[in-house]
């Protein structure tokens, strides 16, 4: 459960990213 909630922590860092730019 842990690792999946890393991911789509992950995932929303990288949208943000994505967002920023």
């Amino acid at each position: 459960m842990t690792s999946s909630l890393s991911i789509w922590r992950s995932n929303m860092q990288l949208l943000n990213k994505i967002c920023i730019l």
